[in-house]
């Protein structure tokens, strides 16, 4: 991601991504659910799953 981002919009991702991973839903359904609980654009919420490199620590969230 280019800018920065706060804490609150990057923890709603992260738990947005893996409920969608622990309930087996499709990439198109994560990335909307990711944009609508985060209140991101689509775009952002797609180069937010492709290039953020998740870690152990963010899957437990």
């Amino acid at each position: 991601m280019k800018k920065s981002m706060k804490l609150a919009t990057k923890q709603m991702l992260l738990n947005a991504w893996n409920f969608c991973e622990k309930n087996n839903k499709s990439t198109e359904f994560t990335i909307e659910l990711m944009a609508d609980l985060a209140n991101v654009p689509y775009d952002n919420a797609l180069d937010f799953m492709f290039n953020y490199p998740r870690t152990k620590k963010d899957l437990e969230l």
